[in-house]
């Protein structure tokens, strides 16, 4: 590898956020979106796409022409690529396992996007194949926001006392505008339902704020026709209960009119109550997308934090990624011990909604 440039390889174009990705190292980081708000400015003159792969050659083939790079239908002679130093992983969640491992062994260096795996047992192996190959791994999650950082260094000075409960909501409306195909309802793809998906950053915050669970208890709804078609859950709360005694609520659906991500850290102490990329609208049509923060402490009154004094920004996973390739520095954000803790978090969270008990 170039000590100065890393080849990239698009792995996989079922998850759009490929483009993205994608977007933002074509564009060296001038990528006009309100979630780039959250992290540092930076560049990506030190990457370079190289060629892109899918296992539909229509979908690989558009991913190709739209970044202007070559598409190699055979992933083995794409992995084989000796201009290929890395590579972005967007394809189905169910098989990003293989795809991992395939990856690893072959020495490419993998950022994959969430969730990372759809079961334990590929999860397993995915893990053991990273750390034999010595490969830099990292999750794409955007947790880390400034938003959800003042919260945890509340935490970590101890400001907030003993954490008795981490509460994360997360909903859209995609399930009520889906039109066929099934996409994210198709489980064989998916490797599940919306626990598999938006409840991946539930457990990311929650295991976080929390550390290690020893119990959950699920409840698992199937509230459009798709859910009941495809018997793909759309609608979950998941209570986990740590190793310190506190609990960790995760609530997320594709059934309700919200984009809005809650988070509350309650403590002993005092409580933070966020609302991420709350948005405002004016009169002129025009809107304002910013954060709600506020804390409580003991015998105060409601603290509203502006944006200004949120803590500094951190780079953008992606570019973290990138660094630790270049500069050989330890995996240290979302990492694959992290990947598997939270498939094992959202696996116990099927297991216990199946058969209604509590179990990890």
């Amino acid at each position: 590898m170039d000590k100065k440039t890393i080849g990239i390889g698009l792995l996989g174009a079922w998850q759009d956020h490929i483009y993205r990705f994608a977007e933002t190292i074509v564009k060296n980081g001038d990528v006009k979106a309100d979630s780039f708000r959250h992290w540092k400015n930076s560049t990506y003159e030190d990457c370079r796409l190289v060629a892109a792969w899918d296992n539909k050659e229509e979908r690989g083939k558009a991913l190709a022409d739209a970044f202007q790079i070559d598409f190699e239908p055979d992933l083995n002679k794409f992995l084989s690529n000796p201009c290929i130093d890395a590579v972005i992983i967007c394809s189905e969640t169910a098989n990003h396992a293989a795809h991992i491992i395939a990856a690893a062994n072959a020495g490419k260096h993998i950022f994959v996007e969430k969730s990372p795996f759809a079961d334990l047992e590929g999860a397993y192996l995915a893990r053991d194949a990273v750390k034999k190959s010595g490969v830099h791994f990292m999750v794409s999650s955007p947790m880390e926001k400034p938003r959800n950082r003042f919260a945890k260094n509340l935490v970590d000075e101890g400001k907030l006392g003993t954490i008795t409960e981490v509460r994360f909501r997360l909903y859209s409306e995609h399930g009520n505008t889906l039109t066929e195909p099934v996409g994210i309802y198709n489980k064989e793809e998916n490797g599940g339902g919306v626990m598999n998906d938006f409840g991946q950053h539930g457990v990311h915050v929650t295991s976080w704020f929390l550390g290690k669970p020893v119990s959950v208890s699920a409840q698992f709804d199937y509230t459009t026709e798709f859910a009941k078609k495809y018997k793909t859950e759309d609608n979950v709360v998941a209570v986990y209960e740590f190793e310190n005694g506190g609990i960790g609520i995760v609530e997320a659906g594709w059934v309700a009119q919200a984009h809005d991500c809650v988070l509350d850290v309650c403590g002993t102490n005092g409580t933070v109550h966020i609302i991420g990329d709350d948005v405002t609208f004016y009169e002129n049509g025009e809107k304002d997308v910013h954060d709600d923060v506020k804390y409580l402490l003991q015998g105060e009154n409601w603290i509203h934090v502006p944006n200004t004094e949120l803590p500094e920004k951190i780079l953008y996973p992606l570019r973290h990624w990138v660094d630790n390739i270049i500069n050989d520095t330890p995996d240290d954000r979302q990492t694959i011990d992290d990947a598997v803790l939270w498939t094992e978090m959202i696996c116990a969270a099927y297991r216990a909604a199946d058969k209604n008990e509590i179990i990890l």
